[in-house]
């Protein structure tokens, strides 16, 4: 008697409406930018001669603790155990401080110097933001 109890007074109050809110992502914006020169619509990003890698950062400005996901379609490949493996120069995820800056690094090798890469940062796949540098 105390289980069925029991079980009807978790059917009846246990069950609650679940409601999902869906952000009004028009209202979001997304801004990639750079701390270099910029020439036209390109970031002049300086390699170190010395180096045979580098990091650079990408900075963003969006709202408050806003997820961002990076990637890029520039690889960089290492030979590992006999293995080519190629990565994206930028990954992962970040989020968007309380005040909704970030940045994210952008890994560089000497093979780029010369070419125009690009890195993309989404908040959905209708909010994202290119951002284009040429290795100097």
């Amino acid at each position: 008697m105390k289980l069925g109890f029991l079980t009807l007074f978790m059917i009846f109050f246990s069950c609650v409406e679940v409601v999902e809110t869906e952000i009004e992502l028009e209202f979001f914006h997304l801004d990639l930018y750079m701390d270099k020169e910029k020439k036209g619509n390109y970031y002049i990003v300086e390699y170190p001669r010395n180096r045979d890698h580098w990091y650079t950062e990408v900075y963003v400005s969006s709202h408050p603790n806003v997820f961002v996901k990076w990637d890029s379609d520039d690889v960089f490949c290492v030979d590992f155990m006999n293995q080519i493996i190629c990565e994206p120069i930028i990954r992962y995820s970040t989020y968007t401080r309380t005040d909704g800056s970030g940045q994210q690094m952008i890994y560089l090798t000497s093979d780029f110097i010369g070419d125009t890469l690009s890195v993309i940062g989404c908040i959905d796949e209708n909010v994202c933001d290119e951002l284009r540098f040429i290795v100097d």
